[in-house]
């Protein structure tokens, strides 16, 4: 009970802190005097962030009672692009560059979109604190997709995301998913944790690596099951700065 109440308590804090944040917008933008024309916008970024909460608090309930996830076809890019209004603010505040790299056939995954969005949601948010300090080089954040394979051979996908950030040690790659560690100033060591248990219980596999030299930052890759999709027209690869 105690591990679910702080998991539920690290889970909100971000999309709760995007609503708060629009909330106030809006409100700024009703006390002027001139047109309110961005306010609608706002206001349904904030509605957005209070039903990703409402979610969040869900799925985590779901997989206290040990509940199977509700699989179905998920697309990554599109999971990456409703979690967008929760992380733009920082990504600006830490000019770092997003970087998508989503191979069109390796894109698709059978899992929870909720449940999906919470890992990568965990995963990105723990890759700005890395770079939040980092200087003399460019803070990018890549969002990788390839076709994979799981233990028994059948098709998978291989999620990674890299960062530019102060890297991990060797030890830390295998302690980062331990209850209550954490190498963040105010982390709670939950996070992660959690990111395991989600994977996990979809079959997948979460692991750490630092990055080779003469790169920096680390990489932390999610395993999940192929969700066989037609072939895209076009590449899902972009930059964004944000």
């Amino acid at each position: 009970m105690g591990e679910l109440v702080v998991s539920i308590a690290h889970e909100i804090e971000q999309p709760l802190a995007a609503a708060t944040l629009n909330l106030r917008a809006a409100l700024h933008t009703y006390n002027k005097s001139e047109a309110h024309a961005d306010a609608p916008a706002t206001l349904r970024a904030a509605l957005q962030a209070c039903e990703q909460a409402s979610a969040i608090v869900h799925g985590i309930g779901a997989l206290a009672r040990r509940q199977t996830p509700r699989a179905a076809p998920c697309d990554i890019g599109h999971c990456w692009q409703a979690l967008l209004p929760l992380l733009a603010g920082e990504l600006q505040r830490q000019r770092i560059r997003v970087r998508l790299d989503l191979c069109p056939q390796a894109r698709t995954v059978r899992a929870d979109g909720v449940q999906l969005q919470q890992v990568l949601l965990n995963l990105a948010t723990n890759a700005i604190a890395a770079m939040a300090g980092v200087d003399g080089r460019a803070r990018e954040l890549t969002i990788r997709s390839r076709a994979a394979s799981d233990e028994s051979g059948a098709g998978a996908v291989q999620l990674s995301l890299i960062d530019s950030g102060t890297g991990l040690a060797p030890a830390a790659c295998r302690r980062v998913f331990a209850r209550l560690y954490t190498n963040k100033a105010g982390g709670m060591g939950m996070g992660l944790r959690l990111c395991r248990a989600l994977v996990e219980s979809h079959g997948g596999r979460i692991w750490a690596e630092a990055r080779p030299a003469p790169e920096h930052g680390s990489v932390f890759h999610v395993l999940l099951p192929a969700m066989p999709s037609a072939p895209l027209s076009h590449s899902f690869s972009e930059s964004t700065d944000d």
